[in-house]
């Protein structure tokens, strides 16, 4: 009973985001879309991804690393609602790439109280996936390529006194066909689960996704499309469209449908010195409230 009132908190909070998008299922965050430039794309990336992203997107898209990349995300979101992504990768050359990642989503400063409704101690709700991954790519024939991969992952939630700790695999393949046409397959938190360190071993089954996506890079212009489909245990199928365009060197646009809304955004990039920077900027919107989440990534190859 002395914890009832943090846990409503935490319902309408800190998860209620989570509950419109699968129904408040463990590990919720984990079907979040992130990176900005996946988010400008409405979430269809399973095919598109190519950079040090792909270690959450599809671990097959490590081979689109030429050397070495950093890419970092950060989110303004309301409420005390936190949300950071990092990751790194690295081409090793003969079609062999290794990635490394890390992604939170939570609320801090979260007002704790007892039965009587007397504060107690103000607490976060964190959840993290830290994640490695690896890519290996063959050479069908010259007019195409094929590449799998591999996430693993270690996932914590903490909250109030009490964590849950657990591990996760993602498996994921992708092709190309005549250097236009991609289509990526993944199979996300397959055997995925929480043990809560609570005493009863409480233990929660994180739902299985399945990613299908399919994109087009026409050679005679600067634009890509892209489509896939969802299916997370026990959901619907959902539906997202993406497509973008370079509108002068450096700069471009996006235009996206989520699967919920329509989502926008822009990016820029420059080589400099050997290394390629790349702003990407993407605005989404927010399911708690009548407006849009802002979202900026940057990104370093070199």
């Amino acid at each position: 009973m002395k914890y009832y009132k943090i846990v409503l908190i935490l319902l309408i909070v800190a998860t209620a985001e989570m509950l419109a998008q699968d129904g408040g299922q463990a590990g919720a965050f984990l079907r979040r879309d992130v990176d900005s430039r996946a988010l400008s794309f409405g979430g269809a990336y399973t095919s598109v991804t190519d950079g040090a992203s792909s270690v959450y997107w599809n671990p097959a898209g490590l081979n689109g690393i030429t050397n070495n990349e950093f890419s970092a995300m950060f989110s303004t979101l309301s409420l005390d609602r936190q949300e950071y992504f990092a990751a790194y990768g690295h081409s090793f050359g003969w079609g062999f790439s290794v990635g490394a990642g890390w992604y939170r989503f939570g609320v801090n400063n979260i007002d704790g109280r007892d039965n009587t409704g007397q504060k107690t101690k103000m607490f976060d709700d964190s959840e993290n996936s830290f994640m490695l991954g690896l890519s290996k790519e063959f050479r069908l024939t010259d007019l195409g390529k094929f590449s799998v991969g591999l996430t693993a992952k270690y996932l914590n939630h903490s909250l109030y006194d009490n964590s849950a700790n657990g591990f996760g695999v993602d498996i994921g393949v992708m092709t190309t066909v005549l250097e236009m046409v991609r289509v990526g397959f993944v199979v996300q938190d397959i055997s995925s689960n929480l043990k809560w360190n609570t005493g009863n071993e409480t233990s929660e089954d994180v739902p299985m996704t399945m990613r299908l996506g399919a994109s087009i890079y026409p050679k005679f212009f600067p634009f890509a499309l892209s489509v896939d489909l969802v299916k997370v245990k026990d959901s619907d199928i959902v539906f997202k469209f993406g497509a973008g365009t370079q509108i002068v060197k450096y700069l471009g646009l996006k235009a996206c449908y989520n699967g919920n809304n329509p989502t926008f955004g822009a990016f820029l990039w420059y080589p400099l010195v050997g290394i390629v920077f790349q702003l990407d900027y993407a605005a989404t919107k927010d399911v708690l409230q009548d407006s849009y989440i802002y979202h900026i990534s940057l990104a370093l190859r070199f």
